[in-house]
């Protein structure tokens, strides 16, 4: 049997009648609430969020009026109900909970808040807080694209399978028989569990990899490494690749849909052959060729730490290279620095280097004033 919604509103319209104009505060909003879930209403001040919920327990106060629309309540239309009838759901069944005196003039703090309030009011997983994160931000207009990476399962697999794994230079040195588990791991294990828990966090996600679509067209990666009074190394690392093109088309269409595009880090030739692509490259490579607002770079860091150890909160694209001279960037930190500063250079407007392990690092990031990690910018425009 189908779940009923328990509130459903349709096209909903307010209007706010004066003298001399018409003030349409609401125009076709819509949207259904089911049992067991939570509606977050985000917007900036005045945007229509109290009057939403007004008119939806019929407290509308003049000259606010309903003009079109549909609003029911497990299935009777709230329009048609008495006073009497209202009176018995408001508080009890329906009900609105107003931003506190002291953040209203604060309200994305109080939004980041409100939503993690109500996660932990259902005690979710760290997972699932993630996932419902990833729905949270389509509610309010952001489309997320994931990629992720998976070497620790990689390498649990090749374990098992008792494949001898290599790292030169922080890449995996991948011949033909990694690059049957990275591929069997990446896009057969670790793409659809990400996209399970998605589609059971309530949006609906679509996995891919770089071979779908010919979405990641990639080239062998040559990695030469300079020696101080010796001939530079040339290092073959096998099936390593970087990303040379990116196809937006079948990303976009996918977004236009609804869906939550989530990528796995295998690219492919124009012959054929397949590449294992470092993650956080081929992050970079997806969110310039998207012209993406943001760019989220998860980690198991707070992010890039000065000498001391203090979070360095941003840093400027110019001021980066001084960073690796001085030693303050080493190690697995310059690649993915690495990788947002192509990233800018590409289009997109600001990375984060986000510690992955916070919770709700995501909606932390995004949603409020100083976030939780380190931010890349470039010059001003």
């Amino acid at each position: 049997m189908e779940q009923q919604a328990i509130i459903t509103v349709k096209d909903l319209r307010t209007y706010f009648y004066s003298d001399k104009r018409c003030n349409k505060v609401l125009n076709g909003v819509s949207f259904e609430l089911y049992k067991g879930r939570t509606l977050c209403v985000v917007g900036e001040s005045g945007c229509g969020k109290s009057q939403t919920l007004r008119s939806i327990l019929g407290l509308l106060k003049q000259p606010g009026r309903i003009t079109g629309g549909e609003i029911r309540y497990k299935g009777a239309d709230i329009a048609k109900m008495s006073q009497r009838e209202l009176q018995k759901i408001r508080g009890k069944e329906i009900s609105m909970i107003f931003q506190e005196p002291m953040t209203a003039l604060n309200p994305v703090l109080r939004i980041r808040s409100q939503m993690y309030e109500a996660f932990e009011g259902e005690k979710l997983s760290k997972e699932e807080k993630r996932r419902r994160a990833i729905e949270l931000l389509k509610l309010v207009g952001i489309h997320p694209v994931v990629v992720h990476g998976g070497g620790p399962q990689i390498g649990n697999m090749l374990e098992k399978l008792e494949i001898r794994s290599e790292f030169r230079e922080g890449l995996r040195v991948t011949d033909d028989a990694t690059m049957n588990v990275v591929e069997m791991v990446l896009v057969g294990s670790v793409n659809k569990d990400i996209v399970n828990q998605i589609n059971r966090a309530g949006a609906r996600a679509v996995g891919l990899s770089g071979k779908d679509g010919m979405l990641l067209h990639a080239e062998k990666k040559a990695m030469v490494v300079p020696r101080e009074n010796h001939p530079p190394e040339i290092i073959d690392l096998g099936n390593v690749g970087r990303v040379t093109r990116v196809e937006t088309t079948l990303i976009f269409s996918l977004m236009k849909d609804g869906f939550v595009p989530v990528i796995a880090p295998v690219g492919v030739d124009d012959e054929g052959h397949t590449y294992n692509i470092n993650a956080d490259a081929v992050a970079g490579a997806v969110a310039g060729a998207l012209r993406a607002r943001r760019l989220i770079m998860l980690t198991d860091v707070a992010g890039v730490l000065d000498p001391e150890g203090k979070l360095i909160q941003s840093i400027r694209v110019e001021d980066a290279a001084g960073l690796y001279e001085n030693g303050t960037v080493t190690g697995g930190m310059i690649p993915k620095l690495n990788c947002c500063i192509d990233a800018i250079e590409q289009g997109v407007e600001k990375v984060m280097i986000v510690d992955g392990r916070v919770e709700n690092c995501v909606l932390l990031e995004l949603l409020t004033d100083q976030g939780v990690g380190t931010e890349i910018v470039g010059e001003e425009r």
